[in-house]
């Protein structure tokens, strides 16, 4: 699963974007500076999506992968990030991202109201904001 992210018709520039499959796992990728996404293995069937601009783990409800007990360091799903990342599973937002006033709903895949219907085979699915 690949695909770009805009917000108000701009690419984010960082930021983690989270697949909830039907067994309420998470699948995510990491967000590039060109707002491009990848996300190995997502399974065939319908998911809700989360998109996070900032270096907080994804608000996944009713126990899917949220964030970690206090004192525990909340890593991302290996293999997620790119080659040279190592920023606890996010890529830095640049000075743009920072000024844009990204709605909270869009970090909750229950209120986002972003939802995609995986099929077999690579896909392309871009999501705009």
């Amino acid at each position: 699963m690949t695909g770009t992210i805009t917000y108000d018709g701009k690419p984010l520039t960082g930021g983690l974007v989270t697949f909830l499959d039907q067994n309420e796992r998470a699948h995510q990728g990491n967000i590039s500076a060109e707002g491009k996404y990848t996300i190995p293995d997502v399974p065939v069937g319908d998911v809700k999506i989360a998109v996070n601009t900032t270096f907080e783990p994804p608000n996944i409800p009713r126990g899917g992968q949220g964030a970690p007990p206090k004192g525990m360091k909340w890593q991302p799903p290996k293999g997620v990030l790119p080659e040279g990342v190592n920023i606890g599973g996010f890529s830095p937002p640049d000075a743009s991202s920072k000024s844009q006033h990204f709605p909270e709903r869009f970090t909750n895949p229950d209120k986002s109201g972003l939802r995609y219907t995986v099929t077999p085979g690579q896909q392309n699915h871009n999501i705009d904001l």
